[in-house]
């Protein structure tokens, strides 16, 4: 990996991690927590790490005892209305797509951004 691509990634990570964030809405937005990844190992890696806080699990979605709800997004989908509080993006993720669909998600609400 080139480091121009790390100190970017560095760069996006510090920025959402210094932010205040925000779990709850502000209008009509649905605030969630985001996987965005195409590999299906990472978020089955995920759901088996955090398998004794699950409560409810689905195909693309899980909710935590603690009230987080995890939301796995591909990484070629709009999705328009989410609002991200905390994002696990997948390093391998297309800038473009990153950029015009991902980070908007995560302004104002994001406080946890990290590579996977």
């Amino acid at each position: 990996m080139c480091s121009d691509l790390r100190d970017w990634q560095k760069k996006l990570t510090d920025y959402f991690n210094n932010q205040e964030g925000q779990n709850y809405p502000c209008s009509n937005q649905i605030v969630v927590c985001g996987f965005v990844t195409d590999d299906d190992n990472k978020w089955e890696k995920f759901i088996n790490e955090n398998k004794n806080n699950i409560v409810i699990l689905r195909k693309r979605e899980v909710r935590f005892k603690n009230g987080e709800k995890w939301i796995r997004i591909p990484m070629s989908e709009s999705i328009r209305g989410f609002r991200y509080y905390k994002a696990k993006v997948d390093s391998n993720i297309n800038r473009k797509f990153l950029e015009q669909i991902i980070l908007p998600c995560c302004a104002h609400y994001c406080c946890e951004f990290e590579w996977i």
